[in-house]
């Protein structure tokens, strides 16, 4: 439960402006989601989502592409490229 928690925290302090902390538990988010599989997976991938939604808010838009391939590419490895949840 602590990656959902740590997403839900990240969630929250992003939309209260605290861009910064919000990173730091989306990171930590990601970091007990790299291993799973499937509907777990599908949460990393949201993490890695929320991340560059950050990035851009930042002003790092190379860093937020650089996520949002990452999440596409698991995605596709997920549920098959084109599938209607892209």
């Amino acid at each position: 439960h602590a990656p959902v928690l740590a997403r839900a925290r990240g969630r929250l302090l992003a939309r209260q402006g605290d861009l910064a902390g919000a990173a730091v538990h989306l990171e930590r988010a990601r970091g007990g989601l790299v291993a799973s599989h499937g509907v777990a997976r599908m949460a990393w991938i949201d993490a890695t989502i929320e991340l560059a939604r950050l990035a851009l808010a930042a002003g790092r838009p190379a860093e937020a592409e650089t996520s949002l391939q990452e999440a596409l590419r698991d995605s596709d490895a997920l549920v098959g490229p084109g599938h209607l949840s892209q």
